[in-house]
């Protein structure tokens, strides 16, 4: 793999409960685990009609090299160009060296 195609940023975030003090009640909250760089393409995009709204999704494939000092599950998320994506697939690359993440970007309007 040309590693020189990864130029785009992405973070991957993701979710932990926090207390609410006094008041006992657990906040999630999305919090940064680790930005790198990526490559991505265009998996898919479509619109559906959900409960009188039309929602569109908009699904990326993003292509990163393996990372040494953490690893991607399905309960993060991408944060890439002001959207956060949902990761709903991972697949390390035959070769060892790079993993492949499939992400929905779903819009309410």
């Amino acid at each position: 793999m040309r590693f020189g195609s990864l130029r785009h940023r992405i973070t991957f975030e993701q979710v932990t409960t926090k207390s609410a003090g006094d008041l006992g009640r657990a906040v999630d909250t999305w919090e940064d685990v680790k930005t790198v760089y990526a490559s991505f393409k265009a998996v898919n995009s479509s619109e559906m009609d959900e409960q009188e709204q039309t929602t569109g999704s908009t699904y990326l494939e993003f292509r990163i090299r393996e990372p040494k000092d953490f690893t991607p599950t399905a309960k993060m998320r991408i944060q890439f160009q002001s959207r956060y994506y949902y990761i709903t697939g991972l697949k390390p690359a035959n070769s060892g060296d790079h993993y492949l993440i499939n992400a929905v970007h779903k819009d309410n309007g």
